[in-house]
């Protein structure tokens, strides 16, 4: 059988050298079917992905030999096991980040977004953060809480259980006094003392 000397590139359709296609076991020339520079693009575009389908622009940017782009800070990692290039995300991160600002911008959502909060920072169950959230006066005097910013979730800073939802001023008071009773009880005293003087 006569050996070949030329080779057509299945990728750019250009006839080259044989020696411009790398070696390949199991091709019956021998061969690779792309070129060299073939490959080594198609390679980089697989590194690079696809670009956002919203703005067009690449999602990530090439990726060193040996190193791996990080899913969850998106920058390059020598040590992360999760491999982008396994799971690519069809938009970038500027734009998915405008995506989840409007989607989180509903109502429905930034209830959920509470919600989840709640959960998340004071270790309670789902129902809990709920019965949280649907209370819309303060415990300890009452004021009504309008907006998601008057609502604070009081908790014991000892064991980190949850007593209860105060106001700011009067969440902010129990921090100051450091949940001190005694102290609480002697404030009370002094202003009992001196309640000729209010609104003086």
């Amino acid at each position: 059988m006569e050996k070949l000397l030329t080779k057509c590139c299945t990728r750019c359709q250009t006839t080259k050298p044989m020696f411009d296609f790398s070696g390949h076991p199991n091709m019956s020339d021998g061969r690779q079917s792309q070129c060299k520079d073939c490959f080594a693009e198609r390679a980089r575009l697989k590194r690079v992905g696809k670009p956002c389908i919203s703005c067009g622009n690449p999602k990530e940017v090439g990726v060193p030999k040996g190193a791996k782009l990080c899913i969850r800070c998106s920058e390059v990692c020598f040590e992360c096991k999760v491999n982008p290039r396994e799971k690519q995300h069809r938009l970038c991160k500027s734009c998915s980040a405008k995506r989840d600002k409007v989607r989180n911008a509903t109502p429905e959502r930034k209830v959920q977004i509470r919600i989840s909060k709640i959960m998340s920072k004071y270790k309670v169950s789902k129902n809990v953060a709920i019965q949280l959230f649907e209370i819309k006066n303060c415990e300890a005097c009452g004021k009504s809480l309008v907006r998601a910013g008057d609502t604070h979730v009081d908790h014991c800073h000892d064991t980190g259980k949850v007593r209860g939802v105060l106001c700011f001023n009067c969440n902010a008071a129990l921090g100051h006094l450091k949940d001190d009773l005694m102290r609480l009880r002697l404030l009370n005293t002094y202003l009992t003392k001196h309640q000729e003087c209010n609104g003086a």
